[in-house]
């Protein structure tokens, strides 16, 4: 068996700001994935022969909170074994963790026939979305009657991405003593919107969690607001973190680094991105 496709990544799957990174562009929920084509080749035996249905699993691994469904052709939800218990007929099978999703085909796959898998990811319109990405990988089960043996099968940059507009800004060293002031310039945030969170990593490269215990958090901004992070509350919040990276349900801000010596601001970082959307 062979896979075509390519990587999934377009406007359309991008989470507006406006709406809080609720919803997608235009309102919708929805996010058209690519047709990866599934086509199958030769088996030890014949160069054409059929795959028996659930003899094909497909496996997407990503972040699935606020995901509700996500629908495909030719599929029935299932778990990596190929069983279809609690699974339904069109959908993957998101597991309980919502960290992975399954589906097996439905039907035989004839030999020498293609399957034009095209997953649609819907999202519920109530949770604010991170950007992320999701990997699809496919894996032939072993078949006695047709002689398939156990492999899998790799697509092309198989994969699928959810982007977001908004705002974002990086630093790689915030002191105990410094602080950052993020200022919404766009005098246009959203009821419900203006959400500030952050994303940590150690100096190895490794997501540094929320430390367990801690209450940290930023209160959302609105229209024209400056919220002031102290660098003793980051650094607690997020021991070891040294790279923290800020996305903010804004569509223009300015933010500010100060590094601060015996009470004394002696220099400044400033990030701004008002100017792609017009001066103020």
């Amino acid at each position: 068996m062979s896979c075509t496709g390519a990587q999934v990544v377009s406007q359309a799957n991008t989470a507006e700001v406006t709406q809080g990174f609720k919803l997608f562009n235009d309102g919708f929920t929805p996010v058209i994935g690519d047709a990866l084509t599934y086509t199958t080749a030769s088996n030890a035996a014949s160069p054409a022969v059929p795959i028996a249905a659930n003899k094909i699993v497909y496996k997407i691994v990503g972040d699935f909170n606020g995901v509700t469904t996500v629908t495909a052709t030719g599929v029935t939800g299932s778990n990596n074994a190929g069983s279809t218990t609690g699974g339904t007929v069109g959908q993957f099978l998101i597991n309980a963790a919502k960290t992975e999703a399954y589906a097996t085909n439905t039907v035989d796959l004839a030999g020498g026939s293609s399957l034009a898998l095209a997953p649609q990811f819907t999202i519920d319109g109530t949770t604010s979305q991170p950007a992320r990405s999701f990997t699809l990988t496919t894996s032939v089960l072993q078949d006695t009657v047709n002689l398939w043996t156990a492999h899998d099968v790799a697509c092309d940059a198989a994969s699928y991405t959810i982007n977001r507009n908004g705002s974002s800004f990086l630093t790689n060293f915030v002191g105990s003593a410094n602080k950052i002031r993020i200022t919404d310039v766009s005098g246009n945030i959203p009821a419900g919107s203006g959400k500030i969170t952050v994303l940590a990593w150690s100096a190895s490269g490794a997501l540094v969690p929320l430390a367990s215990g801690s209450t940290f958090a930023i209160v959302p901004l609105a229209s024209r607001q400056t919220r002031v992070i102290n660098g003793a509350d980051l650094n607690a919040a997020y021991p070891g973190a040294i790279h923290f990276e800020f996305a903010v349900e804004s569509p223009a801000i300015e933010a500010t680094g100060q590094k601060i010596v015996n009470g004394a601001v002696v220099s400044t970082e400033t990030y701004t991105n008002k100017t792609a959307f017009g001066a103020i």
